[in-house]
């Protein structure tokens, strides 16, 4: 079957008939829907992007290899509360979520090529370095790396991905300075490479009193890290118990107490950064890697986010189109066609609801919701599923259109869905042919109308329009009924009881089912008692 294609245009004069047509032919227009291109195909995703789906809950996007964006799980990263001390996410900026550390321009002029948008281990993007491009970042007053700050309990957190893992390689350096008994001492908070595994030094941080002489305290990973995966490492210090832990994908790779027997027993030491530091904290010195979600925190954090993606039912991920106006009562959908990847146990389905008249609900607070389904509390019971690439002609049909995706988390929260692209191929029920041939002879107090017969497709009757005005038909009287009347499969009517000398306008339009044709060319005449025949 040939596809049709949304390529006729009814005048406006034709919208305001519907209305009186006695429910014969029904159709409310959507005032604020917004109405699809002339086209019988409706394209989403790759260059064509996902503006058209504004309603989004769990979803994020993630740059595919083509540069476009596919549809996936929104990723699992934090957002910032009041013990969050540093939050960087690198999707697509250098910004500190906690606004207590800020960039240092002036020693990296080229902040923006750190970034590097669609490869993350979560998000849109991460930091990415060449052994040459270090980032400077300034703490700001208050910050846990500024001057004198007492430490209690606290969290560092992040997404690694070396590619090299040499020795010397830093991923985050902080320094300063403590005069204890009349002495100098350096401090140092570093996260670097020694024989392929990550090392925690934190050099003369702690202490049993402010004067008393400070102890350095050294964690080192048990595992060989592997260049070129993405892995989480986080290090977390209990205050009360001077428990120091490092984790590895949430599993505990080293583990001390900083109390001077390293155990829990004991008078646990207090972590005070002195006042002799610029505040500046520098990430990846001499590194080759990726760098993602940099948290710190001022709390022990039990339960790291260590997933990719959130997991569980609850959180799956519904991506729900705008309502697209088809134009015609009537349309259904042919086929909708997709291209997608499901990771794993990740899943993704598939919904589509269409109706004749969109359902407004105006809320307390002034906006306004719109919705295909009939009533509210069938909202969810309205969409139909289907499977990309069925034949739909059997299924819905309507003037409008909406779509729906959910995107299913598997139970790693390693793996998401990716959609990549949808595309919709609309049949939309096209009206018939207008007539042609429309000849009108002027009587007196009549008009005599003739036409040319349809014969392309089927073709149910003809409707009559006239007025006194051009392109205004409604309500104008005859002996036969008031305009537009209702014909049956007739070429040819007389309009009587009409006012001599009067001009009226005419127009003959074909109807087939809920739909009409385009009017025919309008004409003009005069009832007359000495009328002629008029073209």
């Amino acid at each position: 079957m040939k596809k049709p294609t949304l390529q006729i245009h009814l005048p406006p004069k034709l919208r305001l008939l519907f209305p009186v047509l006695m429910g014969l032919f029904w159709l409310v227009p959507a005032l604020v829907a917004q109405t699809t291109p002339a086209a019988s195909t409706l394209r989403f995703g790759l260059s064509n992007g996902w503006k058209d789906f504004p309603s989004l809950t769990g979803i994020g996007f993630e740059r595919a290899r083509d540069g476009f964006l596919d549809l996936t799980l929104q990723a699992a990263e934090y957002t910032g509360d009041d013990n969050t001390d540093m939050l960087f996410h690198f999707n697509d900026r250098l910004r500190d979520d906690a606004s207590r550390y800020q960039a240092a321009t002036s020693t990296a002029p080229d902040l923006a090529s750190v970034i590097k948008r669609g490869f993350a281990a979560l998000g849109g993007g991460s930091a990415v370095f060449r052994g040459d491009n270090p980032v400077v970042l300034q703490a700001t007053p208050g910050a846990l790396f500024s001057a004198k700050q007492g430490w209690g309990d606290f969290t560092v957190e992040f997404w690694l991905y070396p590619s090299e893992v040499q020795d010397g390689e830093s991923v985050l350096k902080w320094q300063g300075g403590r005069t204890s008994s009349g002495a100098f001492e350096t401090q140092l908070f570093q996260v670097s490479f020694a024989g392929s595994r990550l090392v925690w030094t934190l050099q003369n941080l702690f202490a049993t009193t402010p004067s008393a002489k400070a102890v350095t305290i050294q964690l080192s990973g048990d595992k060989t890290l592997i260049p070129r995966q993405w892995h989480h490492h986080l290090l977390r210090y209990q205050a009360s118990t001077g428990l120091l832990e490092y984790t590895l994908d949430g599993l505990t790779e080293a583990l001390t107490h900083a109390t001077p027997s390293a155990t829990e027993d004991g008078q646990v030491y207090g972590l005070v950064t002195g006042s002799q530091t610029k505040g500046e904290v520098v990430l990846g010195d001499k590194y080759n890697g990726a760098l993602d979600e940099l948290r710190m925190s001022r709390d022990f954090v039990d339960s790291p986010q260590t997933d990719r993606y959130l997991t569980g039912f609850a959180t799956k991920g519904t991506a729900i189109s705008r309502i697209f106006d088809l134009r015609f009562a009537g349309s259904f959908i042919e086929t909708i066609t997709v291209r997608a990847t499901r990771a794993g146990d990740t899943a993704l389905v598939y919904s589509y609801r269409m109706a004749e008249t969109i359902r407004y609900q105006w809320n307390f607070d002034g906006t306004t919701d719109k919705s295909l389904a009939q009533a509210p509390e069938e909202e969810q019971d309205s969409w139909t599923r289907f499977e990309p690439g069925d034949k739909l002609f059997s299924g819905l049909s309507g003037r409008y259109l909406q779509l729906r995706i959910d995107l299913l988390p598997s139970g790693t929260g390693k793996q998401t869905p990716r959609l990549t692209e949808l595309t919709v191929n609309a049949s939309p029920n096209l009206p018939p042919p207008s007539p042609s041939g429309l000849e009108v002879t002027a009587g007196n107090g009549t008009l005599e109308l003739r036409w040319k017969p349809v014969m392309q497709g089927k073709v149910d009757g003809y409707l009559v329009f006239f007025g006194t005005r051009p392109g205004q038909y409604l309500d104008t009287k005859s002996n036969q009924g008031a305009s537009p009347l209702k014909l049956g499969n007739v070429t040819s009517v007389t309009l009587s009881g009409l006012a001599n000398d009067q001009i009226y306008y005419v127009s003959v339009a074909t109807y087939q089912a809920t739909n009409i044709s385009v009017n025919s060319r309008e004409l003009a005449s005069r009832p007359s008692r000495d009328a002629r025949k008029q073209p």
